[in-house]
């Protein structure tokens, strides 16, 4: 098969990287919509509530991922890293509420989450960083040296 490259937001991509990002999409939405109907896990664990929204992107050296976590304290959160798997866990907890007031409406998730992705390349770990500031978790994930795309010069003979 020709994996043919565009360009997307000044990126290039191709329809096959298009096609896995929307499958990945299409997982999350069945899986917080039907927890546990299709017996397998795409990035969620059985006790998960809600999942958090999240941004990759990737340069040549490393990958810069941004996680929303609003309401969540620096402890209440964990980064785990194996080779190309980075996994994001943890719980939001609910405001205990008086025997006075009751919600009208309650519309934020709680619990429990896990959000696993799946990188194309190994990370050095040893390089890797995490900060949590205003609700929001960025890390920034270097690539280890043997897995960078490298060009090849062509010679003429």
């Amino acid at each position: 098969m020709i994996n043919f490259p565009v360009k997307k937001n000044n990126r290039v991509t191709s329809p096959l990287s298009e096609m896995e990002s929307l499958r990945q999409e299409m997982d999350r939405f069945f899986d917080l919509s039907f927890p546990g109907l299709l017996g397998r896990g795409s990035g969620l664990s059985e006790n998960s509530l809600w999942s958090p929204s999240v941004d990759v992107i990737e340069t040549h050296h490393h990958y810069q991922i941004t996680a929303d976590l609003p309401g969540l304290d620096k402890k209440d959160i964990s980064v785990e890293l194996e080779e190309t798997a980075l996994t994001i866990t943890g719980e939001r907890r609910q405001e205990a509420t008086s025997k006075d007031t009751g919600y009208l409406r309650s519309e934020r998730h709680y619990g429990r989450f896990r959000r696993r992705l799946h990188l194309e390349a190994a990370i050095d770990i040893s390089q890797a960083k995490a900060v949590f500031k205003n609700g929001e978790l960025k890390l920034t994930l270097p690539k280890k040296e043997e897995s960078r795309t490298r060009q090849i010069q062509i010679d003429v003979e």
